[in-house]
Protein backbone atom coordinates (compact mmCIF):
# COMPACT_ATOMS: atom_id res chain seq x y z
CA UNK A 1 0.00 0.00 0.00
CA UNK A 2 2.70 2.73 1.08
CA UNK A 3 4.45 1.68 -2.93
CA UNK A 4 0.98 2.76 -4.15
CA UNK A 5 0.66 5.74 -2.35
CA UNK A 6 3.97 6.69 -3.28
CA UNK A 7 3.39 5.63 -7.21
CA UNK A 8 0.64 7.82 -6.86
CA UNK A 9 2.40 10.85 -5.34
CA UNK A 10 4.98 10.77 -8.50
CA UNK A 11 2.76 10.48 -10.78
CA UNK A 12 0.54 13.36 -9.65
CA UNK A 13 4.12 15.24 -9.41
CA UNK A 14 5.12 14.55 -13.16
CA UNK A 15 1.45 15.15 -14.75
CA UNK A 16 1.41 18.38 -12.46
CA UNK A 17 5.56 18.92 -14.44
CA UNK A 18 4.03 18.01 -17.92
CA UNK A 19 1.43 21.00 -17.67
CA UNK A 20 3.33 23.66 -16.23
CA UNK A 21 5.75 22.58 -19.04
CA UNK A 22 2.97 22.98 -21.74
CA UNK A 23 1.68 26.24 -20.34
CA UNK A 24 5.32 27.39 -20.53
CA UNK A 25 5.46 26.00 -24.48
CA UNK A 26 2.13 27.82 -25.18
CA UNK A 27 3.34 31.46 -23.79
CA UNK A 28 6.21 31.38 -25.69
CA UNK A 29 4.82 30.45 -29.04
CA UNK A 30 2.03 33.19 -28.18
CA UNK A 31 5.17 35.18 -27.96
CA UNK A 32 6.95 34.16 -31.12
CA UNK A 33 3.55 34.69 -33.27
CA UNK A 34 3.21 38.48 -31.84
CA UNK A 35 6.31 38.95 -32.44
CA UNK A 36 6.14 37.89 -36.23
CA UNK A 37 2.95 39.35 -36.49
CA UNK A 38 4.57 42.96 -35.45
CA UNK A 39 4.81 44.97 -38.33
CA UNK A 40 8.37 45.22 -39.51
CA UNK A 41 9.17 48.96 -40.44
CA UNK A 42 11.13 49.08 -43.84
CA UNK A 43 12.94 52.43 -44.56
CA UNK A 44 12.94 55.08 -47.76
CA UNK A 45 16.55 53.66 -48.42
CA UNK A 46 15.91 50.04 -48.02
CA UNK A 47 12.42 50.03 -50.47
CA UNK A 48 14.18 51.49 -53.43
CA UNK A 49 17.31 49.73 -52.99
CA UNK A 50 15.11 47.02 -53.51
CA UNK A 51 13.20 47.83 -56.10
CA UNK A 52 16.51 48.64 -57.91
CA UNK A 53 17.54 44.85 -56.79
CA UNK A 54 14.30 43.49 -58.59
CA UNK A 55 14.58 45.22 -61.79
CA UNK A 56 18.22 44.36 -62.23
CA UNK A 57 17.95 40.87 -61.19
CA UNK A 58 14.69 40.01 -62.16
CA UNK A 59 13.76 38.66 -58.62
CA UNK A 60 10.77 37.07 -57.66
CA UNK A 61 8.57 39.30 -55.43
CA UNK A 62 7.51 36.45 -53.32
CA UNK A 63 11.19 35.61 -52.63
CA UNK A 64 12.39 39.00 -51.69
CA UNK A 65 9.60 39.39 -49.37
CA UNK A 66 10.73 36.71 -47.55
CA UNK A 67 14.25 37.31 -47.18
CA UNK A 68 12.42 40.66 -45.66
CA UNK A 69 10.14 39.17 -43.61
CA UNK A 70 7.10 41.26 -45.19
CA UNK A 71 3.83 40.68 -47.02
CA UNK A 72 4.57 39.30 -50.79
CA UNK A 73 1.92 42.07 -51.48
CA UNK A 74 3.88 44.97 -49.34
CA UNK A 75 6.89 44.58 -52.23
CA UNK A 76 4.40 44.34 -54.83
CA UNK A 77 2.68 47.39 -54.08
CA UNK A 78 6.34 49.10 -53.72
CA UNK A 79 7.45 47.82 -57.27
CA UNK A 80 3.61 49.04 -58.50
CA UNK A 81 1.54 51.74 -57.44
CA UNK A 82 3.85 53.11 -54.90
CA UNK A 83 7.04 52.73 -57.55
CA UNK A 84 6.79 56.22 -58.43
CA UNK A 85 6.55 57.96 -55.04
CA UNK A 86 9.33 56.02 -53.54
CA UNK A 87 12.03 57.01 -56.38
CA UNK A 88 10.45 59.97 -56.43
CA UNK A 89 11.21 60.95 -52.49
CA UNK A 90 14.45 59.04 -52.46
CA UNK A 91 15.97 61.02 -55.36
CA UNK A 92 14.63 64.44 -54.51
CA UNK A 93 16.91 63.72 -50.94
CA UNK A 94 14.00 62.74 -48.88
CA UNK A 95 15.69 61.24 -45.28
CA UNK A 96 16.86 57.69 -46.00
CA UNK A 97 16.00 56.60 -42.64
CA UNK A 98 12.43 57.84 -42.95
CA UNK A 99 9.84 54.92 -43.01
CA UNK A 100 6.53 56.45 -44.65
CA UNK A 101 5.43 58.58 -47.05
CA UNK A 102 2.76 60.24 -45.65
CA UNK A 103 1.76 63.82 -47.31
CA UNK A 104 1.25 66.55 -45.45
CA UNK A 105 -2.15 68.52 -44.34
CA UNK A 106 -0.67 71.42 -46.35
CA UNK A 107 0.83 70.14 -49.30
CA UNK A 108 0.53 73.13 -51.60
CA UNK A 109 2.27 75.11 -49.30
CA UNK A 110 4.91 72.96 -48.13
CA UNK A 111 5.79 72.12 -52.11
CA UNK A 112 5.62 75.63 -52.92
CA UNK A 113 8.90 76.52 -50.45
CA UNK A 114 10.12 73.90 -50.89
CA UNK A 115 10.94 75.45 -55.17
CA UNK A 116 11.41 78.75 -53.35
CA UNK A 117 14.16 77.61 -51.23
CA UNK A 118 15.92 75.84 -53.68
CA UNK A 119 15.83 78.25 -56.50
CA UNK A 120 16.93 80.91 -54.01
CA UNK A 121 19.63 78.82 -52.33
CA UNK A 122 20.78 78.16 -56.17
CA UNK A 123 20.82 82.08 -57.84
CA UNK A 124 20.85 84.13 -54.61
CA UNK A 125 24.11 82.10 -52.72
CA UNK A 126 25.20 84.92 -50.79
CA UNK A 127 21.65 85.90 -48.70
CA UNK A 128 21.52 82.71 -45.65
CA UNK A 129 17.94 81.40 -45.50
CA UNK A 130 17.52 80.93 -41.94
CA UNK A 131 14.30 79.63 -39.79
CA UNK A 132 12.02 83.57 -39.65
CA UNK A 133 12.66 83.86 -43.51
CA UNK A 134 11.11 80.58 -44.14
CA UNK A 135 8.37 80.66 -41.76
CA UNK A 136 7.17 84.63 -43.37
CA UNK A 137 7.82 83.06 -46.98
CA UNK A 138 5.26 79.81 -45.96
CA UNK A 139 2.43 82.26 -44.84
CA UNK A 140 2.83 84.27 -47.82
CA UNK A 141 2.35 80.77 -49.83
CA UNK A 142 -0.48 80.18 -47.00
CA UNK A 143 -2.20 83.33 -48.90
CA UNK A 144 -1.03 82.59 -52.52
CA UNK A 145 -2.86 78.83 -51.55
CA UNK A 146 -5.68 80.26 -49.68
CA UNK A 147 -5.06 78.21 -46.93
CA UNK A 148 -6.24 80.64 -44.11
CA UNK A 149 -6.36 77.62 -41.08
CA UNK A 150 -2.31 77.22 -41.41
CA UNK A 151 -0.14 78.23 -38.99
CA UNK A 152 3.58 78.83 -39.38
CA UNK A 153 5.51 77.29 -36.18
CA UNK A 154 8.86 76.36 -35.43
CA UNK A 155 7.59 72.69 -35.10
CA UNK A 156 5.63 72.74 -38.61
CA UNK A 157 9.02 74.12 -40.08
CA UNK A 158 11.19 71.50 -38.12
CA UNK A 159 9.27 68.87 -39.54
CA UNK A 160 9.18 70.37 -43.06
CA UNK A 161 13.15 70.49 -42.60
CA UNK A 162 13.58 66.87 -41.65
CA UNK A 163 10.90 65.64 -44.16
CA UNK A 164 13.07 67.50 -47.10
CA UNK A 165 16.50 66.83 -45.21
CA UNK A 166 17.05 70.37 -45.08
CA UNK A 167 19.65 71.30 -42.63
CA UNK A 168 20.27 75.62 -42.72
CA UNK A 169 23.46 77.07 -43.02
CA UNK A 170 24.99 79.99 -44.14
CA UNK A 171 26.21 79.91 -47.99
CA UNK A 172 29.12 81.81 -48.83
CA UNK A 173 28.63 82.47 -52.45
CA UNK A 174 30.89 84.47 -54.71
CA UNK A 175 29.95 88.22 -56.26
CA UNK A 176 28.22 88.31 -58.79
CA UNK A 177 30.08 91.02 -60.43
CA UNK A 178 32.76 89.76 -62.15
CA UNK A 179 35.87 90.76 -64.46
CA UNK A 180 38.48 89.56 -66.99
CA UNK A 181 40.58 88.89 -63.84
CA UNK A 182 37.62 86.19 -62.23
CA UNK A 183 37.94 84.59 -66.04
CA UNK A 184 41.78 84.25 -66.46
CA UNK A 185 41.87 83.18 -62.34
CA UNK A 186 39.31 80.06 -63.51
CA UNK A 187 41.35 79.39 -66.47
CA UNK A 188 44.77 79.25 -64.55
CA UNK A 189 42.78 76.50 -62.23
CA UNK A 190 41.28 74.72 -65.14
CA UNK A 191 43.97 72.48 -65.40
CA UNK A 192 43.87 71.33 -61.44
CA UNK A 193 40.08 70.83 -61.74
CA UNK A 194 40.26 68.37 -64.95
CA UNK A 195 43.49 66.67 -63.47
CA UNK A 196 42.63 63.21 -63.58
CA UNK A 197 39.97 62.73 -66.29
CA UNK A 198 40.06 61.64 -69.87
CA UNK A 199 39.39 64.21 -72.24
CA UNK A 200 36.40 61.97 -73.50
CA UNK A 201 35.26 62.07 -69.53
CA UNK A 202 35.29 66.14 -69.71
CA UNK A 203 30.89 66.91 -70.22
CA UNK A 204 29.36 70.40 -70.71
CA UNK A 205 25.74 70.76 -70.42
CA UNK A 206 23.25 73.83 -71.29
CA UNK A 207 20.05 75.11 -72.13
CA UNK A 208 18.94 77.12 -74.69
CA UNK A 209 15.82 78.22 -76.14
CA UNK A 210 14.18 77.79 -78.99
CA UNK A 211 10.95 79.47 -80.88
CA UNK A 212 10.48 76.10 -82.76
CA UNK A 213 7.72 77.58 -85.33
CA UNK A 214 9.24 80.95 -85.74
CA UNK A 215 9.60 81.91 -89.31
CA UNK A 216 11.62 84.68 -91.40
CA UNK A 217 8.31 86.81 -91.69
CA UNK A 218 7.32 86.42 -88.23
CA UNK A 219 10.72 87.10 -86.44
CA UNK A 220 9.72 90.51 -85.38
CA UNK A 221 7.08 88.94 -83.28
CA UNK A 222 9.24 86.89 -81.28
CA UNK A 223 12.50 89.02 -81.12
CA UNK A 224 13.73 90.28 -77.81
CA UNK A 225 10.69 87.88 -76.05
CA UNK A 226 11.80 86.52 -72.84
CA UNK A 227 8.47 84.86 -72.18
CA UNK A 228 8.97 85.54 -68.13
CA UNK A 229 5.08 84.90 -67.65
CA UNK A 230 4.31 82.00 -70.14
CA UNK A 231 3.93 83.98 -73.30
CA UNK A 232 3.99 82.04 -76.43
CA UNK A 233 4.97 79.35 -74.51
CA UNK A 234 3.29 77.40 -77.21
CA UNK A 235 5.41 78.27 -79.96
CA UNK A 236 8.83 77.92 -77.67
CA UNK A 237 11.01 74.55 -76.61
CA UNK A 238 13.87 74.61 -73.99
CA UNK A 239 16.71 72.24 -74.93
CA UNK A 240 19.14 70.90 -72.74
CA UNK A 241 22.39 69.90 -75.00
CA UNK A 242 25.32 67.61 -73.61
CA UNK A 243 28.82 66.94 -75.34
CA UNK A 244 32.20 65.62 -74.39
CA UNK A 245 35.13 67.87 -74.57
CA UNK A 246 35.91 65.93 -77.63
CA UNK A 247 33.30 66.26 -79.49
CA UNK A 248 32.95 62.27 -79.64
CA UNK A 249 30.08 62.07 -77.46
CA UNK A 250 26.84 64.17 -77.70
CA UNK A 251 24.03 63.03 -75.55
CA UNK A 252 20.47 62.98 -76.30
CA UNK A 253 19.13 65.94 -75.95
CA UNK A 254 15.96 67.15 -73.18
CA UNK A 255 13.54 68.68 -74.86
CA UNK A 256 10.85 70.49 -72.48
CA UNK A 257 7.48 71.34 -74.24
CA UNK A 258 4.20 72.94 -72.86
CA UNK A 259 2.10 70.16 -73.68
CA UNK A 260 2.41 66.82 -72.50
CA UNK A 261 0.73 64.82 -75.18
CA UNK A 262 1.07 67.16 -78.01
CA UNK A 263 -1.80 66.10 -80.99
CA UNK A 264 1.28 65.77 -83.38
CA UNK A 265 2.85 62.78 -81.08
CA UNK A 266 -0.51 60.57 -81.77
CA UNK A 267 0.37 57.45 -82.88
CA UNK A 268 4.29 58.06 -81.94
CA UNK A 269 6.05 56.23 -79.02
CA UNK A 270 7.87 58.93 -77.62
CA UNK A 271 10.70 56.49 -76.46
CA UNK A 272 11.37 56.62 -80.15
CA UNK A 273 11.97 60.81 -80.47
CA UNK A 274 15.60 60.58 -80.14
CA UNK A 275 15.42 62.98 -76.87
CA UNK A 276 14.07 62.83 -73.56
CA UNK A 277 11.03 64.23 -73.83
CA UNK A 278 8.94 66.46 -70.59
CA UNK A 279 7.12 69.33 -70.15
CA UNK A 280 5.11 71.55 -68.08
CA UNK A 281 2.74 74.83 -67.97
CA UNK A 282 5.76 77.15 -68.94
CA UNK A 283 8.37 74.79 -71.18
CA UNK A 284 10.95 75.72 -68.66
CA UNK A 285 13.69 73.76 -67.33
CA UNK A 286 13.03 72.78 -63.59
CA UNK A 287 15.65 71.60 -60.79
CA UNK A 288 12.69 68.72 -60.72
CA UNK A 289 13.66 67.91 -63.93
CA UNK A 290 16.87 68.73 -64.18
CA UNK A 291 18.13 66.54 -61.06
CA UNK A 292 15.66 63.80 -63.04
CA UNK A 293 17.82 64.44 -66.02
CA UNK A 294 21.01 63.22 -64.39
CA UNK A 295 20.15 60.38 -62.01
CA UNK A 296 19.17 58.91 -65.77
CA UNK A 297 22.43 60.12 -67.12
CA UNK A 298 24.24 59.00 -64.27
CA UNK A 299 22.84 55.52 -64.24
CA UNK A 300 24.22 55.67 -67.83
CA UNK A 301 27.79 56.18 -67.08
CA UNK A 302 27.50 53.83 -63.85
CA UNK A 303 26.51 50.84 -66.76
CA UNK A 304 29.47 52.01 -68.78
CA UNK A 305 31.84 52.05 -65.26
CA UNK A 306 32.82 55.56 -66.26
CA UNK A 307 34.14 58.73 -63.81
CA UNK A 308 32.94 62.07 -65.51
CA UNK A 309 33.29 65.28 -64.76
CA UNK A 310 30.11 67.99 -65.96
CA UNK A 311 30.32 71.03 -66.13
CA UNK A 312 27.34 73.77 -65.59
CA UNK A 313 26.44 77.81 -65.32
CA UNK A 314 24.74 78.92 -62.05
CA UNK A 315 20.93 78.19 -63.36
CA UNK A 316 18.85 77.81 -60.38
CA UNK A 317 17.56 74.75 -62.33
CA UNK A 318 20.94 73.07 -61.95
CA UNK A 319 20.88 73.12 -58.05
CA UNK A 320 21.60 69.29 -56.72
CA UNK A 321 22.51 69.62 -53.47
CA UNK A 322 23.71 66.60 -51.61
CA UNK A 323 22.03 64.36 -54.28
CA UNK A 324 22.46 60.45 -53.11
CA UNK A 325 22.12 58.80 -56.43
CA UNK A 326 24.99 61.11 -58.36
CA UNK A 327 27.86 58.51 -57.42
CA UNK A 328 29.18 58.89 -61.04
CA UNK A 329 29.23 62.29 -62.11
CA UNK A 330 31.38 65.24 -60.12
CA UNK A 331 29.96 68.74 -61.02
CA UNK A 332 31.60 71.92 -61.03
CA UNK A 333 30.09 75.39 -61.56
CA UNK A 334 31.31 77.94 -63.91
CA UNK A 335 31.69 81.44 -62.01
CA UNK A 336 29.07 83.85 -62.17
CA UNK A 337 27.97 85.93 -65.33
CA UNK A 338 31.39 84.23 -67.46
CA UNK A 339 29.69 81.82 -69.12
CA UNK A 340 30.09 83.45 -72.69
CA UNK A 341 33.49 83.26 -72.30
CA UNK A 342 33.85 79.87 -69.89
CA UNK A 343 30.82 77.54 -70.97
CA UNK A 344 31.80 75.72 -74.82
CA UNK A 345 28.60 75.66 -75.64
CA UNK A 346 27.62 79.25 -75.59
CA UNK A 347 31.11 79.98 -77.49
CA UNK A 348 29.74 78.39 -80.91
CA UNK A 349 28.49 75.11 -80.03
CA UNK A 350 24.50 76.47 -79.60
CA UNK A 351 24.70 79.36 -82.44
CA UNK A 352 25.87 76.35 -84.83
CA UNK A 353 22.75 74.13 -84.13
CA UNK A 354 20.61 77.64 -84.33
CA UNK A 355 22.16 77.93 -87.73
CA UNK A 356 21.71 74.19 -88.65
CA UNK A 357 18.12 74.11 -87.63
CA UNK A 358 16.71 77.71 -88.73
CA UNK A 359 18.26 77.00 -92.37
CA UNK A 360 16.48 73.87 -92.40
CA UNK A 361 13.51 75.79 -92.03
CA UNK A 362 14.25 77.90 -94.70
CA UNK A 363 15.13 74.91 -97.02
CA UNK A 364 11.53 73.48 -96.18
CA UNK A 365 10.16 77.30 -97.74
CA UNK A 366 12.28 76.67 -100.58
CA UNK A 367 11.37 73.31 -101.93
CA UNK A 368 7.68 74.42 -100.70
CA UNK A 369 8.32 77.10 -103.48
CA UNK A 370 9.12 74.55 -105.95
CA UNK A 371 6.69 72.50 -105.45
CA UNK A 372 3.84 75.39 -105.64
CA UNK A 373 2.55 73.91 -102.42
CA UNK A 374 1.78 76.11 -99.52
CA UNK A 375 3.98 76.47 -96.55
CA UNK A 376 3.30 74.54 -93.63
CA UNK A 377 3.55 75.10 -90.14
CA UNK A 378 6.03 73.20 -88.20
CA UNK A 379 4.44 71.27 -85.21
CA UNK A 380 6.62 70.01 -82.65
CA UNK A 381 7.33 66.56 -84.06
CA UNK A 382 8.73 68.50 -87.00
CA UNK A 383 10.90 70.52 -84.56
CA UNK A 384 12.02 67.46 -82.68
CA UNK A 385 13.10 65.64 -85.70
CA UNK A 386 15.16 68.90 -87.11
CA UNK A 387 16.68 69.46 -84.17
CA UNK A 388 17.95 65.93 -83.32
CA UNK A 389 19.33 65.74 -86.63
CA UNK A 390 21.05 69.49 -86.54
CA UNK A 391 22.64 68.42 -83.02
CA UNK A 392 24.05 65.05 -84.67
CA UNK A 393 25.59 66.83 -87.74
CA UNK A 394 27.50 69.48 -85.39
CA UNK A 395 31.06 68.31 -86.56
CA UNK A 396 33.62 67.26 -83.48
CA UNK A 397 36.16 70.13 -84.52
CA UNK A 398 33.54 72.61 -83.35
CA UNK A 399 32.69 71.23 -80.03
CA UNK A 400 36.63 70.46 -79.90
CA UNK A 401 37.89 73.90 -80.76
CA UNK A 402 34.96 75.38 -78.39
CA UNK A 403 36.28 73.74 -75.62
CA UNK A 404 39.93 74.50 -76.64
CA UNK A 405 38.72 78.35 -76.59
CA UNK A 406 37.05 78.25 -73.31
CA UNK A 407 40.23 76.91 -71.45
CA UNK A 408 40.20 73.29 -71.81
CA UNK A 409 42.17 70.20 -73.44
CA UNK A 410 45.70 72.73 -72.63
CA UNK A 411 47.43 70.32 -75.07
CA UNK A 412 45.61 70.92 -78.22
CA UNK A 413 46.02 74.46 -77.62
CA UNK A 414 48.33 74.57 -80.71
CA UNK A 415 45.64 74.04 -82.53
CA UNK A 416 44.36 76.57 -85.21
CA UNK A 417 41.06 77.91 -83.86
CA UNK A 418 39.02 78.26 -87.08
CA UNK A 419 35.66 79.93 -87.12
CA UNK A 420 33.36 76.33 -87.58
CA UNK A 421 30.26 78.24 -88.22
CA UNK A 422 32.06 80.55 -91.15
CA UNK A 423 31.15 78.16 -93.84
CA UNK A 424 27.72 77.12 -92.49
CA UNK A 425 26.49 80.59 -92.22
CA UNK A 426 27.68 81.19 -95.57
CA UNK A 427 25.76 78.51 -97.05
CA UNK A 428 22.77 79.47 -95.12
CA UNK A 429 23.03 83.37 -96.56
CA UNK A 430 22.78 81.40 -99.98
CA UNK A 431 19.86 79.31 -99.28
CA UNK A 432 18.38 83.15 -96.96
CA UNK A 433 19.37 85.18 -100.46
CA UNK A 434 17.33 83.02 -102.27
CA UNK A 435 14.44 83.11 -100.57
CA UNK A 436 14.40 86.78 -100.26
CA UNK A 437 14.82 87.31 -104.37
CA UNK A 438 11.13 85.23 -104.15
CA UNK A 439 9.46 86.71 -101.52
CA UNK A 440 11.10 90.20 -101.68
CA UNK A 441 8.28 92.31 -99.87
CA UNK A 442 7.85 89.42 -97.70
CA UNK A 443 11.44 87.90 -96.31
CA UNK A 444 13.31 91.34 -95.85
CA UNK A 445 14.59 90.73 -92.08
CA UNK A 446 18.39 90.40 -92.06
CA UNK A 447 19.64 86.71 -91.54
CA UNK A 448 21.46 87.23 -88.35
CA UNK A 449 18.12 88.63 -86.40
CA UNK A 450 16.19 85.62 -87.69
CA UNK A 451 18.78 82.96 -86.99
CA UNK A 452 18.91 84.81 -83.36
CA UNK A 453 15.10 85.54 -82.89
CA UNK A 454 15.36 83.54 -79.67
CA UNK A 455 18.68 84.44 -78.31
CA UNK A 456 16.86 86.01 -75.10
CA UNK A 457 14.67 83.44 -74.22
CA UNK A 458 14.41 82.55 -70.92
CA UNK A 459 14.76 78.96 -70.15
CA UNK A 460 14.88 78.52 -66.40
CA UNK A 461 12.00 80.33 -63.94
CA UNK A 462 13.08 83.49 -62.35
CA UNK A 463 12.60 83.36 -58.15
CA UNK A 464 8.99 84.39 -58.03
CA UNK A 465 6.21 83.53 -55.79
CA UNK A 466 3.11 83.52 -57.47
CA UNK A 467 4.89 82.19 -60.47
CA UNK A 468 5.73 79.55 -58.05
CA UNK A 469 2.37 79.15 -56.13
CA UNK A 470 1.03 78.90 -59.77
CA UNK A 471 3.07 76.38 -60.55
CA UNK A 472 2.34 74.08 -57.76
CA UNK A 473 -0.82 74.34 -57.86
CA UNK A 474 -1.29 73.43 -61.90
CA UNK A 475 0.81 70.20 -60.57
CA UNK A 476 -1.17 69.12 -58.27
CA UNK A 477 -4.40 69.79 -60.48
CA UNK A 478 -2.51 67.58 -62.81
CA UNK A 479 -1.84 64.64 -60.45
CA UNK A 480 -5.34 64.58 -59.02
CA UNK A 481 -6.87 64.39 -62.89
CA UNK A 482 -4.43 62.22 -64.09
CA UNK A 483 -5.94 63.69 -67.66
CA UNK A 484 -3.59 61.48 -70.15
CA UNK A 485 -6.13 62.98 -73.22
CA UNK A 486 -4.08 64.74 -76.01
CA UNK A 487 -3.20 68.41 -75.77
CA UNK A 488 -4.32 70.92 -78.06
CA UNK A 489 -2.33 72.91 -79.75
CA UNK A 490 -2.48 76.24 -81.38
CA UNK A 491 -2.55 76.55 -85.17
CA UNK A 492 -1.49 72.64 -84.87
CA UNK A 493 -1.41 70.27 -88.21
CA UNK A 494 -3.41 67.11 -88.06
CA UNK A 495 -1.03 64.31 -87.61
CA UNK A 496 0.04 62.12 -90.24
CA UNK A 497 -1.54 58.83 -90.37
CA UNK A 498 0.78 55.82 -89.99
CA UNK A 499 2.39 54.70 -92.73
CA UNK A 500 1.85 51.04 -93.83
CA UNK A 501 4.72 48.31 -93.61
CA UNK A 502 4.92 48.31 -97.40
CA UNK A 503 5.03 52.40 -97.87
CA UNK A 504 8.33 52.28 -95.23
CA UNK A 505 9.57 49.33 -97.21
CA UNK A 506 9.59 50.86 -100.52
CA UNK A 507 10.64 54.25 -99.12
CA UNK A 508 13.31 52.71 -97.72
CA UNK A 509 14.27 50.85 -100.62
CA UNK A 510 13.94 53.99 -102.83
CA UNK A 511 16.26 56.01 -100.63
CA UNK A 512 19.06 52.75 -100.66
CA UNK A 513 18.65 53.40 -104.80
CA UNK A 514 19.37 56.95 -104.01
CA UNK A 515 22.30 56.39 -102.29
CA UNK A 516 24.36 53.50 -104.20
CA UNK A 517 23.61 56.29 -107.40
CA UNK A 518 25.98 59.00 -105.47
CA UNK A 519 29.74 59.45 -106.68
CA UNK A 520 31.05 59.21 -102.98
CA UNK A 521 31.52 55.90 -100.57
CA UNK A 522 27.61 55.22 -99.01
CA UNK A 523 28.26 52.19 -97.85
CA UNK A 524 27.90 52.90 -94.19
CA UNK A 525 24.56 54.54 -95.05
CA UNK A 526 23.51 51.68 -96.79
CA UNK A 527 24.42 49.48 -94.26
CA UNK A 528 21.86 51.39 -91.76
CA UNK A 529 19.26 51.31 -94.12
CA UNK A 530 20.02 47.51 -94.79
CA UNK A 531 19.88 47.00 -90.64
CA UNK A 532 16.31 49.19 -90.43
CA UNK A 533 14.72 46.93 -93.18
CA UNK A 534 15.66 44.47 -91.70
CA UNK A 535 14.01 45.63 -88.20
CA UNK A 536 10.45 46.50 -90.40
CA UNK A 537 10.57 43.61 -92.14
CA UNK A 538 10.09 41.21 -88.91
CA UNK A 539 8.12 43.77 -87.18
CA UNK A 540 5.05 41.69 -87.98
CA UNK A 541 2.77 41.07 -84.89
CA UNK A 542 1.20 38.35 -84.43
CA UNK A 543 -2.35 38.47 -83.23
CA UNK A 544 -3.55 35.44 -81.28
CA UNK A 545 -6.80 33.58 -82.66
CA UNK A 546 -9.76 34.02 -80.97
CA UNK A 547 -12.07 30.53 -80.58
CA UNK A 548 -14.72 31.27 -83.11
CA UNK A 549 -11.74 31.31 -85.69
CA UNK A 550 -11.48 27.65 -85.26
CA UNK A 551 -14.98 27.33 -86.37
CA UNK A 552 -15.29 29.32 -89.52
Amino acid sequence: MVIIKKYKYFSVLFLLFIQINSFKNKSILKSKMAESKKRKHITLEEKYLTIQRIEKDNLNHALVAAELGIDRSTVTKWCGKERSNIEQAYTANKPATRKKLRKSKYELIEDSLLEWFTQTRATNQNVPINGPILLAKAADFAVLHNESDFKSSTGWLYRWLQRNNISLQNMNGESAKVDNSTVNDWISKLSKMIEGYKPEDIFNADETGLFFKCMPQKTYGFKGQKCYNGEKSKERLTILFTCNSTGTEKLTPVVIGKSENPRAFKNVNKANLGVYYRSNTKAWMTSKLFSEWLVKINKQFLQQNRKILLFLDNFSSHYTENNRNITNIKIIYFPPNCTSKLQPLDAGIIANFKLRYRSNIVQKMIESLDNECPIQNINIKDAIEMLVRGWKLIPESCIRNCFIKCGFNASESDLTIENENVQLLSNTSILYNELCQRNKDTYSIPLDEYVNCDSELNVAAQVDENTIAQDTSTKHQQTLLQNENEDDEEDEVEPKPVPSRKQVIDALELARYFLQCQDKDTSSELAKIDEVLCVVESSTKLVQKKIHDFFV
